[in-house]
């Protein structure tokens, strides 16, 4: 009664009729979780999710042409809810992703994109009205690119490693039973520690997402996503 888990292993299989040759592309997805609560106000939630993918994959912005895109990623993600009055509640959480691809070499995708990423995330939670919840958060991220791949001669990969910080506010909303939605609107701030050409930055930071239950096990997810990525 207090404890939640699952496991999901996804496979999938494209063939490619005009192929000469690799005719078959694969995907290959592990999706692990398991939800506890300690007591009425403590939670705490763990996640794990594997994926390996052939090319061309448009899985994570790929493309769509023919190339060496393959690559495998790993995700973990653990966050602990702890409401400090039935009002207030604080989340702490951290993720962890790391990145793999097959490509190698000079400006090869390796070089361009093998990293570990780190985000940890502090959000307070205040229930303004019973369907009203507010959300003010911060959140810190570290992203580190590990390929011994230059990007270009005499240029290392780890020169577009980075440090970010993420400032917002934000509300959950309860509109009908069936309907719920959600808007984080922020700041983030990018500085860049392996590069010379002081190129830190501001870029604006948001979410919004719709929640539809049209059925007892059954939802329709909508969402729009604007923030700083690899």
């Amino acid at each position: 009664g207090q404890t939640d888990a699952g496991i999901k292993y996804t496979f999938g299989a494209y063939y490619y009729e005009d192929r000469s040759d690799d005719e078959w592309d694969l995907r290959h997805m592990v999706d692990a979780f398991v939800s506890h609560d300690f007591s009425p106000r403590l939670n705490v939630y763990a996640n794990d999710s594997f994926l390996y993918t052939s090319e061309p994959d448009l899985w994570e912005g790929g493309t769509p042409y023919r190339s060496e895109w393959s690559y495998w990623r790993n995700n973990v993600q653990l966050n602990t809810t702890y409401y400090l009055t039935e009002m207030l509640g604080v989340v702490l959480g951290y993720a962890n992703t790391y990145y793999d691809y097959e490509q190698e070499g000079i400006g090869s995708y390796s070089s361009l994109l093998d990293r570990w990423e780190h985000l940890g995330l502090l959000n307070l939670r205040w229930q303004v009205q019973p369907q009203t919840v507010a959300v003010v958060g911060y959140n810190f991220g570290y992203i580190d690119f590990i390929s011994d791949d230059p990007i270009a001669p005499g240029v290392p990969a780890d020169t577009r490693n980075s440090y970010n910080h993420y400032f917002y506010v934000g509300a959950d909303h309860n509109f009908m039973p069936q309907l719920t939605g959600g808007a984080r609107l922020g700041m983030l701030y990018a500085y860049f520690p392996n590069n010379d050409l002081d190129d830190d930055q501001w870029a604006p930071y948001g979410e919004l997402s719709l929640r539809y239950r049209y059925g007892t096990y059954s939802y329709l997810d909508m969402g729009l996503q604007q923030k700083f990525t690899q």
